[in-house]
């Protein structure tokens, strides 16, 4: 069962630094810090949607195999990524990073305390 587990941590911190690197590359571009070609903002956003779905593939799995507390984190995440109040879309992207930085942190302490 650890090694389960494992893997599923592994799987939804992988996506997290994936998400939290596409949303810095958009904040970048949107400063005016870093210009990307139309191409590779197509590929940020087709890796931020397949970084999404493998956590939402990784919250069904943590219902089963992970502990109550990182299972609810899980699901405390999907439910506020999916949400877009309208705001000012750096803030927006601000949030969001906010939010899976401490996900990713959460879930690091969850992770060396259950495979420990």
């Amino acid at each position: 069962m650890s090694e389960r587990r494992l893997t599923a941590y592994a799987d939804v911190l992988t996506a997290l630094g994936a998400m939290q690197l596409i949303l810095g590359r958009w904040a970048d571009d949107m400063e005016g810090l870093r210009s990307y070609s139309d191409e590779a903002k197509v590929a940020f956003n087709d890796e931020y949607r397949s970084a999404r779905q493998r956590i939402e593939q990784t919250v069904a799995v943590a219902e089963l195999i992970l502990p109550p507390e990182s299972a609810t984190l899980l699901n405390e995440l999907r439910q506020s990524l999916e949400g877009d109040d309208g705001s000012d879309p750096f803030e927006a992207i601000n949030v969001k990073y906010g939010v899976l930085d401490d996900a990713f942190g959460a879930l690091i302490a969850q992770g060396r305390s259950q495979l420990s």
